[in-house]
């Protein structure tokens, strides 16, 4: 496979693993005892005491911040394998607007005082932290942009992904081994996980095959940059 078709197979297969991943939110991750109801991805916080009770206050945290970092992935796998030109401006976009989404999920985490439950609070305070951090990298990317470093860009782009796939299947394995006694735990649960962790490996394979192009051929990259040559 030569390194312009690894580019375009990577940015396809990440782009549609990251929205199958987030359509997996749509699957049921948890079945109630009470009614023996399933509980969707995107409404797990309705189950999430029920998987660990009350005294796992950091998992039922994660557990329900799950589905917010599952939808800013498919921002960074339509981002990835930019090589210039007006794709540059288009992946900014799509990597700024997680910015403000996980920044303010950051604040609210922050601001949001349980004083009843400490350790709840704390796992609040941690999910900010961890909310800030992607926001960063989110930034950090669209930076890089602006600065014509594609490879960092999309190095950070198969980065993020592959942070919030791994994230995803620790949260659920740990859910799976914790106690729980109102509700059980899926198969779907799983999936998001996976399918966002495929993206990332797939916009790895877009940033290399990317990079190696443009060393071969540096025409093909930003196209914006032109160089006049001086009247003779």
């Amino acid at each position: 496979m030569d390194s312009w078709r690894a580019r375009r197979v990577g940015r396809v297969g990440a782009l549609i693993s990251a929205l199958l991943g987030l359509l997996c939110a749509g699957l049921p991750w948890a079945l109630l005892h009470s009614t023996n109801d399933t509980v969707p991805g995107y409404d797990i916080y309705l189950a999430s005491s029920g998987l660990m009770g009350d005294r796992h206050p950091f998992l039922d945290v994660q557990l329900e911040i799950a589905f917010g970092l599952l939808a800013t992935a498919p921002f960074a796998a339509a981002a990835c394998g930019v090589r210039g030109g007006w794709g540059r401006y288009v992946a900014a976009v799509a990597m700024s607007l997680p910015v403000l989404l996980l920044g303010f999920s950051a604040y609210l985490g922050v601001v949001h005082d349980d004083p009843h439950n400490a350790e709840r609070e704390q796992a609040n305070q941690v999910a900010a932290v961890l909310f800030a951090a992607l926001a960063l990298a989110f930034l950090a990317a669209t930076i890089a942009l602006f600065r014509r470093a594609y490879h960092l860009h999309n190095l950070l782009a198969a980065g993020i992904l592959v942070v919030i796939g791994v994230r995803h299947l620790v949260t659920v394995a740990l859910v799976a081994v914790a106690p729980g006694e109102g509700a059980d735990l899926l198969a779907g649960a799983w999936l998001p996980g996976i399918g966002t962790l495929l993206a990332g490996g797939f916009a790895a394979l877009a940033a290399t095959g990317t990079a190696r192009a443009l060393a071969l051929d540096p025409q093909r990259g930003d196209s914006t940059r032109q160089t006049r040559r001086p009247p003779t």
